[in-house]
């Protein structure tokens, strides 16, 4: 009898102990609610968002059907950099065509004064025609560096297009591509005058070498080397186009190829064209 008391007594010691263990824990809950981690964790989440690059809007992607409009530096305001330059620079944006043009004149000078003794009778006559051609063609060369010079295309473009007011898309849009033909009618006309230049200039210089005593024929040498000027070095008319071209290129530039992939319609592998659009 006497064990079964003591038996009783620890079991309710026992019982009364993990009561008041459990009634610690939930006090330690209620000072601690699990809102708390549910709040800190809302505000992780908040704070990983907020670092996070904002989402892309609707507009931003509906811009993006005009690269004149997305390209830095934008055609008109490159347009803008390079009238200036024409304006303090000149002629000497051309000098490759200047340098071929003055070489050849000077040799067609020298030829037709200071032509060898003993070239005489129908040798002499032409070789004087020769000089009077290589004067011509240099003389009309340098006319035309002048003349392109003097029209100033992007000037004038520039003028242009600063003459229009509104300040919607549609006039946006006009401005950038007013500039980009500005920029393209440049580059067109000094690759087709870089030919021109090349072989009149040398068909001249060729003609002079060998015609005049001492160190004079030197001149019609250098005159030679300097026709091909035009066709080694790129004038900035040129890159100016070119680079204008591949910036707006970088906007978004669909890589295309070909491949076979499987047609579930038709259940066999056939030859697709497939397109990925990077922006």
């Amino acid at each position: 009898m006497y064990k079964k008391r003591v038996t009783f007594s620890l079991l309710f010691a026992l019982f009364a102990i993990n009561l008041k263990v459990l009634a610690q824990q939930s006090g330690a809950s209620a000072s601690n609610p699990p809102s708390t981690l549910t709040s800190e964790k809302k505000e992780e989440s908040k704070s990983s968002t907020e670092a996070s690059d904002p989402p892309i809007k609707f507009e931003d992607l509906k811009a993006l059907d005009y690269p004149e409009l997305q390209v830095v530096p934008r055609a008109s305001e490159r347009l803008a950099l390079e009238a200036g330059a024409v304006r303090d620079r000149g002629v000497l944006l051309l000098f490759p065509y200047i340098t071929s043009s003055v070489l050849t004149l000077s040799s067609g000078l020298l030829v037709s004064s200071s032509l060898k003794p003993e070239i005489s009778g129908t040798e002499r006559t032409e070789a004087l025609t020769a000089a009077k051609f290589a004067i011509g063609a240099g003389a009309v060369g340098l006319g035309m560096v002048y003349w392109f010079t003097y029209a100033d295309n992007y000037g004038a473009t520039l003028s242009q297009i600063r003459s229009f007011k509104n300040r919607d898309r549609r006039t946006e849009l006009l401005k950038e591509r007013l500039s980009e033909e500005a920029f393209e009618r440049s580059a067109n006309l000094i690759n087709q005058w870089k030919w021109i230049f090349a072989i009149t200039n040398l068909a001249a210089s060729a003609q002079l070498t060998g015609k005049m005593n001492g160190d004079s024929n030197v001149v019609p040498g250098l005159s030679v080397a300097a026709s091909l000027l035009p066709l080694i070095i790129t004038t900035t008319y040129e890159t100016n186009y070119t680079k204008q071209l591949d910036y707006k290129r970088r906007i978004y530039v669909p890589l295309t190829w070909f491949d076979y992939g499987y047609n579930p319609k038709v259940s066999s592998w056939q030859p697709q064209l497939n397109a990925i659009w990077t922006f």
